[in-house]
């Protein structure tokens, strides 16, 4: 499975939802730079795509090149709710008090391990 990458372009936001749309902006609409990490990342997707590489490893290569070409890479609100929620809960208190949180949810790893449909 390929998990979304969002970034923001020179033309606004664009969320690459498949492998797919993430390759073909690789090979067809990145800005004008070229590096061996952008390189490596067309040849990791194009791999991915033909079964010899993991969709994983390809989205990782993408977001590698999207940083390095200075290219914002942006989360989900509700990634960004889930991290936030996980240091609340694990700000430690006076006296080593327990955190009201930790009564609704005592592992702030159970938040990372939540699905979002």
């Amino acid at each position: 499975m390929f998990r979304p990458v969002k970034i923001q372009s020179e033309f606004g936001p664009r969320t690459f939802r498949t492998l797919e749309e993430a390759t073909e902006y690789l090979l067809m609409n990145w800005p004008a730079y070229q590096s061996s990490t952008l390189d490596h990342a067309r040849q990791i997707c194009l791999d991915a795509i033909n079964n010899k590489a993991s969709k994983h490893k390809a989205r990782a290569a993408f977001v590698a090149a999207a940083k390095e070409a200075g290219i914002h890479i942006g989360r989900t609100k509700i990634k960004k709710v889930l991290d936030t929620a996980a240091e609340l809960i694990t700000l430690p208190l006076a006296d080593g008090q327990a955190s009201p949180l930790d009564e609704i949810i005592p592992d702030p790893k159970v938040l990372m391990n939540l699905t979002i449909k």
